[in-house]
C-alpha cells in the first residue's frame, strides 16, 4: 500500500533496491580506503583469504559482499560450500588460490570481513548496535593502525533514508 501511494504520489517510475546491497555501503568504503594510496596496491595481488561473519538471516548480505570483492579484484571461483568459497587469480603465468570463508554469529548483519595477505591483515567490524566500524590494519611484525568509521544502522527504515540523502535510487 505505502508503495503504491508513493509511486502515484512521486508519478514517476520507483527504482526498488536490495536493501543487503544498501547495508554493504559502509563496509565496501571502508575495506576499499585501506588500498587508496599505490604504496598498499601490492597487497591486493597478495590476498589469501578472506573471513566473513554475518548475523542470522544475513547470509545473502555476507555473499552480496563476496560476490563485490571478487568482482573487483578479477577472481574466478573454482570451489564451494556452504562456509566456504574458492577463488583464482591469474597472474601472468601464475594463479594464486584465494579462500573465503562465511560464517555466521549473533550481531550485526555483516560483522566482520578480515582479509590477510602473507604480511598483512585488514579488518573492519561492526559491534553488535553500534554505529561505528572498528577498521584495522596490521602487518606481519610490523606496524598497527586502528581506526573508526561510520556504519550503517541497519534497519530498514535507516538503510532507505541513507539511499535516499546518497540521491540513490
Amino acid at each position: 500500500r505505502l508503495v503504491e501511494t508513493a509511486q502515484q504520489e512521486a508519478r514517476q517510475r520507483i527504482v526498488l533496491c536490495d536493501l543487503n546491497w544498501v547495508r554493504l555501503v559502509q563496509f565496501r568504503i571502508a575495506l576499499a580506503q585501506f588500498f587508496d594510496h599505490p604504496c598498499t596496491h601490492h597487497h591486493l595481488d597478495e590476498l589469501t583469504s578472506v573471513a566473513i561473519e554475518h548475523a542470522p538471516g544475513f547470509r545473502s548480505t555476507a555473499l552480496l559482499f563476496v560476490g563485490w570483492l571478487a568482482a573487483q579484484l578479477s577472481w574466478k571461483k573454482i570451489a564451494g560450500s556452504r562456509d566456504s568459497l574458492g577463488f583464482e587469480k591469474q597472474d601472468g603465468d601464475e594463479t594464486r588460490a584465494i579462500n573465503v570463508s562465511v560464517s555466521e554469529r549473533p550481531g550485526a548483519p555483516l560483522g566482520s570481513v578480515t582479509a590477510r595477505s602473507e604480511s598483512a591483515e585488514f579488518r573492519v567490524e561492526q559491534k553488535p548496535d553500534a554505529d561505528l566500524l572498528e577498521v584495522s590494519f596490521g602487518r606481519s611484525g610490523g606496524r598497527h593502525m586502528e581506526q573508526v568509521l561510520p556504519a550503517s544502522k541497519g534497519d530498514d527504515l535507516s538503510l532507505l533514508q541513507e539511499e535516499l540523502m546518497r540521491g540513490g535510487p
